[in-house]
């Protein structure tokens, strides 16, 4: 096993050099093609270097416009910056910390004796998944949620099969959830099976657990209730996705590509026809955004809605692009999805017509997927986002299969 580990170590170091190479003569790494969402992160991440404030404007003032961005990745950016501000170095620095939350969980789940050492060429095989590679090469934060999520994701499996890490598989959640909102369905889900996993073996834990969590959770919201005095909110850009996923246009023109791309202003109008979007504040905008789309919603009856969120979920199963997007790494995700598509429904099967065996690995699947559709109905998804899910997807496959070749009987639930 130590021999195929090093070939697919040596074949997956090869993978990833051949998408740095591409993204070097592409010229991704100069900081004038730094653009959108990636730019905005580096200037926050920069104005924590210098100024020690979340903020955007280079200075000491917080910004409303800043808090768009969840907190966790903006301030391991500027952590990165003490090293270098190159960006090649950046998303190297960035790499590198992915690949060791990777195997981090892979080390925790031998030491615990979960499985035996060979989980470590397990975990290194996930690391080619397309997607994943697509946004390491970037300085989106996509793939540091990937590998967060990993992480937590080998915790929890700890917490169930060993009884340990309660703790730390919550600290691992609240992580996730603030280096992308669009997970917290998902962390929920698995943080409930833990809680009463908790629950039935201490109840004062479990309680402990929950306000644990909870306080966590609360930290970034707390945080800019007090600098704005404007709300609890997680970021600044609720009411502007909120939007986007609820409004006319969805049902016809709604797509898995660049559902981000969508319109916000579409629902101002059930306010009133003088509404001027640059007169507000960023946070008083996203407030303005919420309260058109309910008024919507109340406008467009059930019919309609449910037509809106049929039409989100169905793009969310999708597993090829809905508009044109080319190259090699487009085409190999593709068919990465319709793997993880087809394992869904196997997983459905067995969960279904085999209750004998209801395995951990099925259950958290389904709760990916889960999470995906309640996230479409509640604002929208697409392949960028759902992203963040591919590394998990991956190794819940290969474990699976790997279970099954070592004869592995300890991955179903047993309360």
């Amino acid at each position: 096993m130590k021999y195929i580990f090093f070939l697919l170590l040596g074949f997956v170091i090869c993978v990833n050099l051949f998408f740095l190479h591409k993204n070097y003569v592409a010229g991704n790494f100069l900081e004038e093609n730094i653009t959108g969402d990636a730019s905005h992160y580096l200037e926050i991440a920069k104005n924590l270097k210098s100024f020690g404030v979340y903020s955007d404007n280079n200075s000491s003032v917080p910004t409303e416009s800043a808090t768009w961005r969840p907190p966790f990745y903006p301030f391991l950016l500027s952590v990165f910056l003490f090293i270098s501000d190159n960006v090649f170095i950046l998303i190297l620095l960035k790499v590198l910390f992915q690949v060791l939350l990777v195997f981090l969980g892979c080390y925790y789940l031998y030491i615990n004796k979960v499985f035996s050492k060979s989980i470590f060429a397990v975990g290194c095989i996930v690391l080619i998944e397309p997607y994943y590679l697509k946004y390491s090469y970037s300085l989106l934060s996509e793939s540091i949620s990937a590998s967060l999520l990993f992480l937590f994701f080998c915790f929890f499996l700890i917490s169930i099969i060993k009884e340990k890490y309660f703790f730390l598989t919550g600290f691992m959640g609240f992580l996730s959830v603030i280096n992308h909102p669009v997970v917290v369905f998902f962390i929920f889900i698995l943080l409930f099976i833990v809680f009463v996993k908790m629950f039935l073996m201490n109840k004062f834990s479990a309680i402990w657990f929950a306000v644990f969590f909870l306080l966590l959770i609360l930290i970034w919201p707390v945080r800019n209730y007090f600098v704005f005095n404007k709300g609890l909110f997680l970021t600044a850009s609720q009411g502007s996705t909120f939007s986007k996923g609820w409004n006319e246009k969805v049902v016809y023109e709604f797509n898995n590509v660049d559902g981000d791309l969508a319109d916000e202003g579409l629902n101002l109008k059930y306010l009133g026809s003088d509404i001027n979007p640059s007169s507000y504040s960023v946070l008083d905008l996203s407030k303005l955004y919420k309260s058109a789309t309910v008024e919507f919603i109340k406008i467009n009856g059930w019919v309609g809605n449910v037509s809106i969120a049929k039409r989100k979920i169905i793009s969310n199963f999708i597993p090829f692009p809905e508009k044109p997007k080319e190259g090699l790494i487009e085409l190999s995700a593709s068919i990465f999805r319709c793997l993880y598509l087809l394992f869904g429904v196997y997983a459905i099967f067995n969960l279904i017509f085999f209750k004998f065996k209801e395995y951990i690995l099925f259950s958290v699947y389904l709760a990916v997927y889960f999470s995906q559709t309640l996230m479409s109905i509640f604002i929208y998804t697409g392949l960028r986002f759902n992203s963040v899910y591919n590394l998990v997807l991956f190794f819940v496959i290969a474990l699976y299969f790997y279970s099954l070749y070592r004869s592995e009987r300890n991955l179903s639930f047993k309360f």
